[in-house]
């Protein structure tokens, strides 16, 4: 039996989410997984799969800004963040000499690499869209990549949900689109008309839900709240039924039965929707170039419509949002089953390979 170490990002859920199915497909073909992450990772993974060995790792602790675009401020932070990718290689390097390690599988944590055992880096973005300093923050980029033995890319060469962000001379594997979520062959009932699905940094998580629930007041339209954070919020209108944070099954539940969703253009969500196959309408974290680009990038691919937050206001209601949301679509005439089989193929298939080397 072979022991793997994964090791998420601690930006947000968004990378944590995405390792659990790689987690699971690696338990179904015979290994031992040991998962590294802050107490609030390790918390939301034992949410979901049982039984699982994990230990505390520090995360990267990136902080954010009302006023600053959120690329500038994290530039402020780059000589931390080296000093912290330094700090993480000396302690994956001090775990595979203290523990038998097989394979490490870092989710865009720089410094887990080791010459000890087998590393894989998961990313899709392999090419920054840095607004400044492009060429130089993806020469990086790349420097830190090369380290690992291998990359993989989270995406379906099909959808091709990541764009320009996964286009690189190397061929790297693509292991599908990762969502702890099940196809949509399970369509929920319908109770809502839309959820507003909250997530990232604050100020600007509470800043979108203040800009959202004024859009909901003086309607008639159902809606579920689910604000990501455990405390609940007051003075909200009556249509507005408010959650704090849920595991997969109870938000799974929530988006299935939900007619549309309006959240960010994270990657790890648009994977979600993109399975689920439910109508959605973006609102990319202000000064985030990744977001910005996907849903620029989405739009013009796909039709999928979005709007900047600060034109979220009186004069688009939530009648033109429901308008106005799409699915993404998949490959013309393809049932969402087969194509959820056939994308989970590209993970099982890579698994199997590394178990076997």
């Amino acid at each position: 039996m072979k022991r793997v170490l994964v090791a998420p990002l601690d930006w947000g859920l968004g990378h944590t989410a995405r390792c659990i199915p790689v987690m699971e497909e690696l338990q179904q073909q015979g290994a031992q997984v040991i998962f590294a992450g802050t107490k609030d990772q390790v918390r939301f993974v034992k949410q979901h799969i049982l039984p699982l060995s994990a230990i505390d790792l520090f995360g990267y602790n990136v902080s954010y800004s009302a006023i600053w675009p959120q690329w500038m401020k994290v530039g402020f932070q780059s000589l931390r963040l080296a000093k912290t990718i330094e700090k993480e290689h000396q302690w994956l390097q001090e775990f595979v000499q203290q523990n038998q390690t097989d394979i490490v599988i870092s989710d865009n944590r720089f410094g887990l690499y080791s010459d000890k055992c087998k590393s894989i880096f998961i990313s899709h973005q392999l090419n920054i869209p840095a607004p400044l300093f492009r060429q130089t923050a993806n020469t990086i980029n790349h420097r830190y990549i090369e380290q690992f033995d291998e990359c993989w890319v989270p995406d379906n060469p099909y959808l091709n949900l990541s764009g320009n962000l996964s286009t690189s001379e190397k061929k790297h594997p693509h292991i599908g689109i990762l969502s702890r979520f099940k196809e949509a062959s399970e369509p929920g009932r319908k109770e809502f008309d839309f959820l507003f699905l909250l997530s990232g940094p604050e100020p600007q998580r509470s800043i979108l839900e203040k800009k959202l629930v004024a859009l909901t007041s003086d309607t008639d339209y159902s809606v579920a709240l689910v604000r990501g954070i455990p405390e609940k919020t007051k003075d909200i209108p009556e249509n507005i039924k408010q959650f704090g944070l849920l595991n997969s099954k109870e938000l799974e539940r929530l988006m299935k039965s939900s007619e549309a969703i309006v959240c960010r253009s994270g990657y790890s969500s648009i994977m979600d929707l993109a399975l689920l196959q439910k109508k959605t309408f973006f609102i990319p974290t202000p000064g985030q170039p990744e977001q910005e680009y996907l849903a620029a990038y989405l739009r013009k691919k796909s039709g999928i419509q979005y709007s900047q937050q600060k034109d979220i206001d009186s004069s688009l209601d939530l009648k033109t949002i429901k308008t106005l949301a799409r699915r993404i679509p998949l490959q013309p005439g393809e049932e969402p089953a087969d194509f959820a089989n056939e994308n989970r193929c590209l993970l099982q298939n890579e698994i199997r390979r590394i178990l076997q080397d």
